[in-house]
């Protein structure tokens, strides 16, 4: 099953720089287990969107799902 990813700052970076990084997962695969099969850790994403809204880590995939992934933003 295929899911596209869109990625900001250090994540992008480290998954290639890439605006938008396209997967290949298993069916039933959450957003929480998609993170971690990309080596993304639970706390360097502030929240997960999907056609303007919020979902939860424990959400599952769908054929063609566009999400984007929020990193914390710093700064001073």
């Amino acid at each position: 099953m295929k899911a596209s990813i869109r990625t900001y700052g250090t994540t992008k970076d480290r998954l290639g720089g890439a605006k938008w990084l396209e997967v290949d997962v298993p069916e039933k695969t959450s957003i929480r287990e998609l993170m971690s099969i990309l080596g993304i850790a639970d706390d360097e994403i502030m929240a997960v969107m999907m056609d303007g809204r919020f979902l939860d880590r424990d959400d599952h995939l769908n054929e063609g799902d566009r999400l984007q992934l929020l990193p914390f933003i710093g700064g001073g």
